[in-house]
């Protein structure tokens, strides 16, 4: 048995490195009988640059795409760190008033006081679009100008609250700048130099990508960004993404009060910051059982893609994050 790196466009077979023995081979295996595991698709595991260990579950297959749901929203936070960069954002400052000043009014001090930084840390202080909202606002005639528009609740930068929308402002704020059509901005950008192949990102009814979710990934090419982000923003050899927005965007901005299957240590820029077992992790997490994890210490990535149609099930995400522990474990 031997140790595959992850190129595209190559068949890469359910293997184990014997440098882990059977340990993950049957952690891997185990989830198959698992009848709590039903709603699972796949992992993809890999250990220092290479994948050691590729599984797929309850009839999918290595090449469909998922959606990967909200995890989604740490693949735009990597695009915002390239924009930055790139000269095609000004900064973490950019008020988001200047780029829709149609949506805002003049009386509205609060909302000119939203900046980016604001929006990639869900602490604009606009009313949330997720959860209870998220239905009729996704479903809306135009959901970036109902986002915009909807009432401030706190101060920006006052207080942490989950929402979707945020992540919408985001994205059309970017599409706004970057000259191009989203999607295509990604692909040039980000997907083309992995050899990611991304062929739907969902829009709204007036034309916009979901910023936040709706992105279509195989398991295996979400796993590339997990490595991209544990090699610095680095990728054979070119940067794709600045290494200083990986080091940011990965660290504590904000503190988040939510549940989650693993503690909770903080949230980056639309990246998680958790620990399990002990280990700290960066992660992105999406709706229905989309993960991906990274274990810097360990070199550890791990992508796990669920259909996203279980829901938002705890006793799912439970069984999830004893299946995940079962993998790390093996994997030191």
């Amino acid at each position: 048995m031997k140790q595959l790196s992850i190129i595209s466009g190559l068949m890469v077979l359910m293997v184990y490195s014997g440098a882990y023995g059977g340990g993950l081979e049957h952690a891997l295996k185990a989830a198959e009988k698992n009848p709590k595991l039903k709603n699972l698709y796949g992992a993809v595991v890999m250990k220092n640059g290479s994948v050691i260990a590729e599984k797929y579950y309850n009839g999918w297959e290595r090449e469909e795409p998922v959606n990967i749901k909200s995890a989604a929203k740490s693949i735009l936070s990597a695009l915002i760190g390239i924009a930055i960069k790139d000269g095609t954002l000004s900064g973490l400052d950019f008020p988001v008033a200047s780029a829709f000043p149609q949506f805002i009014g003049k009386e509205e001090k609060l909302k000119k006081m939203i900046t980016l930084k604001h929006l990639l840390t869900m602490t604009s202080g606009l009313e949330s679009m997720s959860k209870k909202n998220f239905y009729g606002w996704s479903q809306s005639i135009d959901p970036l100008k109902d986002a915009i528009k909807a009432k401030m609740l706190y101060s920006p930068g006052s207080k942490y609250s989950y929402s979707t929308s945020d992540s919408h402002i985001l994205a059309g704020l970017l599409a706004q700048y970057c000259g191009k059509d989203l999607l295509d901005y990604a692909k040039e950008k980000l997907f083309t130099p992995l050899e990611i192949e991304c062929v739907k990102w969902e829009k709204s009814r007036t034309g916009q990508y979901w910023g936040g979710s709706n992105l279509y990934l195989k398991a295996y090419d979400l796993a590339k960004i997990g490595q991209l982000f544990l090699n610095g923003g680095r990728w054979k050899g070119k940067q794709v993404v600045p290494p200083q927005w990986v080091v940011q965007s990965t660290l504590k901005q904000v503190a988040p009060k939510l549940w989650s299957p693993f503690p909770l240590e903080g949230y980056g820029y639309l990246w998680w910051l958790i620990s399990i077992d002990g280990k700290h992790a960066f992660a992105a997490w999406g709706h229905g059982g989309q993960y991906l994890i990274v274990i810097p210490a360990k070199k550890i990535v791990l992508a796990v893609v669920s259909d996203w149609n279980a829901g938002y099930s705890k006793p799912y995400y439970y069984e999830l994050a004893v299946f995940i522990k079962s993998i790390l474990k093996n994997v030191q």
